[in-house]
């Protein structure tokens, strides 16, 4: 059974999911880039940092939450056979939104100033983590995309091309998205 979140995601059209993630990175780049280059202090820097950080995090948000869409509807596509347990990415996309967010908040403090609102090495320990949940994310979305219409779960090459068109997401939406507005309208098997 899929979640209503990853049911609204799976059946945006392709240009829909571009303007929701479009519309933050246009705000970042209207509203708070150009203040950075001019900024001289390190409080208006960080400021601004935050504001782009800010202003972005609907974006981050948006593409974390279609990648793990991708991975829960694929697989829920797949043949039976060739379904893997989605629990550790159940797990994983919810840790890696709330990094994000924490990181909005303790990044600019800890990399910035010398007086941190949290331990280097704890925020850069969940840094790590997240990056790595991130990326099993990501394989387990690609793979399991690539697997569709299939008998064998896909290989390293198709595996590939559906972790590029993730990562250049503004141009592989444009690719994945309809396939992923099809297989959302399968009834569950």
């Amino acid at each position: 059974m899929m979640s209503t979140l990853h049911l609204f995601i799976a059946q945006l059209r392709n240009w829909q999911l571009f303007i929701l993630v479009a519309v933050p990175f246009v705000l970042v780049l209207v509203l708070a880039a150009p203040d950075l280059e001019t900024a001289q202090d390190m409080d208006t820097i960080m400021d601004q940092w935050t504001t782009m950080m800010l202003l972005g995090l609907p974006l981050i948000l948006a593409l974390y939450v279609w990648i793990w869409t991708i991975g829960v509807v694929a697989n829920r596509s797949l043949a039976v056979s060739l379904r893997r347990s989605t629990r550790l990415l159940d797990i994983s996309m919810p840790f890696v939104m709330a990094y994000i967010v924490f990181a909005v908040w303790a990044w600019p403090s800890t990399v910035m100033t010398n007086d941190p609102v949290m331990p280097v090495g704890i925020v850069l320990f969940l840094h790590v983590v997240a990056t790595v949940l991130l990326t099993y994310a990501l394989i387990f979305a690609a793979r399991s995309m690539g697997s569709l219409d299939r008998d064998r779960l896909a290989g390293f090459g198709r595996s590939l091309l559906f972790v590029l068109a993730i990562i250049y997401f503004p141009i592989g939406l444009w690719w994945i998205q309809p396939r992923l507005n099809s297989i959302a309208r399968l009834p569950d098997n």
